[in-house]
């Protein structure tokens, strides 16, 4: 870790929103009767041993030697109640909440939380100025600090602050309003990159990661006025929030010439939103819920004027406007209906409808290139009845149809039909089964795309018949589920559970043709006098298919049934991923209501694998072949975690916990494996998500006090 951000972890202090939130409740319990004051008070005392990447231990959360500490209190009379919640006061993830009010009058909540992501500590540069929006190098050229043991070191880490708060009135019943208020503050470096040439005009492609600064903060405000009382409700609200980067640019010196190039992060905007609901209740039992909404989100940023070349020199930009205003405007409506016409029916019938429009400014740049807007609009409608039939069996037949019209060049419009039935047999006390099936038959307009830069038109002509992209393209869709819910005793439960669902991309001709997913689970529980066990287990595979064509230069034939020709090749790979995911727990009561002791262990594991074919013989790499070119570590990792306590309660106000924790986490990747900073010489990286494996062992006893 930097010598900042220890500097920064010695100066902790008691955040004073405590202090603040507990100086409310004096004018607010003023009026109250006399109320018992009830709490806890928790101080644990933690020694941390950690080998590895620290950051990855602490990903989310802030551990370390020290002492933690955590407190609630809470009243409740009549007239007013209140509660107050400290967790982990004065750490990067401490969190203070209070929540009160008077029942029937007004509710209030108030809170301030804060929690970090943590990426990688002492991360490296060949820059100076990380964390600010201006990056220099001592010399010329990186190439003037090739060794990066002389680097200049960073966390790449995120701090985030969140204060807010409520008011919710219900003093005109059956009318109430309900007020919000959250601030948010986010601050730290992130990782970010660039491309470049070492030769002018193009043939040794570089890149260079970069250390991008964070400085976010968004305020946002909520209100929402109300009507409820049987059998009517309706309500509604208004949402803005801003968002502001005091960052609008991240500055750096170009590899080549160190004149200084810049590129936009991200900008400031405003969004807001208004949205109606509303629910009526009906004869034959039956209920109509409504909604609608229109949201609209808007921000502007000004275009350089200028770009930096390959060998850094300064190439003029011409723009149709020099100002990119950007605008994204939201409308969704939907009805549901339910019914129960009779004890053995229900049914519940729906429509929904989602836009999202772009607005945005659609600007030349050179004469040439102009920007395509993204939107869509999608309408669904559906129907699921449900019928009791005799011997405890419930079937519930249901269909879906899903309308997508896209503002893209390829896969225009698709149209989902989604068929499912789903039965469950309650007919033995001690067995429960429920199985379900789902078919979907995606249908899509597919039309040859227009090319951002017009130049690339030839080549979309070539490539685009045979290409359907996995995220809209045509499909079929199987998914079966099976569950039984056993009780054979009454101090015995097993839960076993199966998935299955296999997916078709039947028009796809170059890109992910099959996709296959197996679950398995089982999970159980036993008690036996002081004496409680439970474990559980999950395993599932995903394999996956996907079928693509190297196109070499511009002498090349996109069709793949002629295999190899004019500099082109057709290669296929198959992914396969396996997860694993078990763990027991126990716990005895030693001495019943004095001493218990606990236990648990998880094991999780993935391993991936890329099985790759390249279809020339010519094509393959020197030394290799189709056996030897395969990924065997594709994002493999394993994680084990125990954790024994010992909880002694020396008397109803007075316990104490002693215990052990350890974890161990191991991460392989086929990219990442011997990761260097320095990758054929110019290639220059920080270290962002490099060997995040680590061991750590905790210890740590806890003292609560109640009162």
């Amino acid at each position: 870790m930097s010598e900042q951000s220890k500097g920064r972890k010695t100066m902790k202090k008691v955040y004073i929103p405590a202090a603040v939130m507990l100086g409310l409740l004096v004018p607010m319990t003023a009026g109250a009767e006399e109320a018992q004051l009830g709490g806890e008070l928790e101080l644990t005392p933690q020694l941390v041993d950690i080998n590895g990447s620290k950051a990855k231990f602490q990903e989310y959360r802030d551990r370390e030697d020290g002492i933690y500490g955590n407190l609630r209190l809470w009243q409740e009379s009549e007239n007013f109640f209140f509660r107050f919640d400290a967790e982990n006061i004065s750490y990067d993830d401490q969190s203070y909440r209070l929540k009160g009010g008077s029942h029937g009058k007004y509710k209030f909540n108030l809170y301030h939380d804060e929690i970090p992501h943590n990426i990688t500590f002492d991360a490296r540069t060949p820059l100076a100025g990380a964390g600010t929006d201006r990056l220099v190098y001592s010399g010329a050229t990186p190439l003037n600090n090739p060794d990066p043991a002389d680097w200049n070191t960073f966390d790449y880490q995120i701090n985030r602050e969140k204060q807010g708060g409520g008011l919710r009135f219900d003093l005109m019943k059956p009318f109430y309003l309900d007020v919000s208020f959250n601030h948010e503050k986010r601050q730290g470096i992130k990782p970010a990159g660039t491309s470049w040439n070492l030769v002018p005009g193009g043939g040794s492609r570089r890149v260079m990661e970069m250390p991008e600064p964070v400085d976010y903060v968004t305020d946002s405000l909520a209100t929402e006025i109300g009507y409820a009382l049987d059998p009517f409700y309706a309500a509604l609200s208004y949402h803005y929030s801003t968002f502001n980067n005091n960052n609008e640019w991240l500055y750096y010196m170009h590899p080549n010439s160190g004149t200084v190039e810049g590129f936009s992060l991200a900008p400031d905007n405003d969004y807001y939103k208004f949205n109606f609901k509303g629910k009526a209740k009906l004869p034959l039992r039956s209920a109509l819920s409504v909604g609608a909404g229109r949201g609209v989100t808007e921000g502007e940023t000004v275009l350089r004027n200028q770009y930096l070349s390959d060998v850094g020199a300064p190439v003029a930009v011409n723009y149709s406007d020099p100002v990119f205003d950007g605008k994204l405007v939201t409308t969704n409506y939907d009805m549901v209906l339910t019914s129960r016409p009779l004890n053995f029916v229900n049914a519940r019938l729906f429509y929904k409808y989602y836009e999202k429009e772009n607005r945005s400014d659609e600007i030349i740049v050179d004469g040439t290139y102009q920007n395509h807007l993204f939107g869509y609009e999608k309408r669904s409608f559906g129907a699921e009845v449900g019928f009791r039939l005799p011997q405890r069996v419930t079937l519930t037949p249901s269909y879906k149809h899903v309308k997508t019209e896209r503002d893209r060049g390829d896969l225009t419009e698709t149209k989902d039909k989604i068929y499912g039935v789903k039965a469950k047999w309650a007919g033995l006390d001690f067995l429960t089964v429920t199985a379900s099936y789902e078919r979907l038959d995606r249908d899509a307009d597919w039309q040859l795309l227009t090319a951002v830069i017009p130049g690339d038109q030839a080549t979309a002509d070539g490539i685009e018949p045979f290409v359907r992209r996995f995220d809209a393209a045509p499909q079929d869709r199987d998914t079966y589920r099976v569950t039984l819910d056993l009780y054979p005793m009454d101090n015995l439960s097993v839960v076993l559970g199966y998935r299955y669902m296999e997916s078709e991309y039947t028009d796809t001709i170059l890109g992910l043709r099959d996709e296959e997913n197996t679950m398995y689970d089982i999970s159980a529980d036993y008690s036996l006098g002081r004496l409680t066990l439970a474990g559980y287990f999950a395993y599932d595979i995903t394999e996956a298919y996907q079928y693509q064509r190297r196109l070499l230069g511009f002498a090349f034939n996109p069709d793949p049934s002629l295999g190899a020709i004019a500099g082109s090749y057709n290669w296929s790979v198959e992914d396969e991923y396996e997860n694993y995911d078990f763990g027991v727990s126990a716990q005895v009561e030693v001495v019943p209501g004095t001493l218990r002791l606990k236990a648990q262990y998880d094991h999780v594991r993935s391993d991936g694998t890329g099985d790759m074919s390249i279809y020339d013989a010519g094509s393959l790499p020197v030394g290799y072949d189709n056996s030897t070119i395969d990924f065997e570590n594709w994002d493999d990792y394993k994680k084990k975690s125990l954790q024994i306590k010992a909880i002694y309660t020396v008397n109803p106000k007075l316990s104490t916990t002693v215990g052990y924790a350890y974890e161990r986490y191991r991460y392989s990747d086929a990219t990442l494996d011997d990761y260097d900073y320095r990758v054929a010489s110019d290639d220059y990286l920080t270290g962002a998500y490099a060997d995040s494996s680590y061991e750590a062992n905790v210890v740590f006893a806890t003292m609560k006090y109640s009162f």
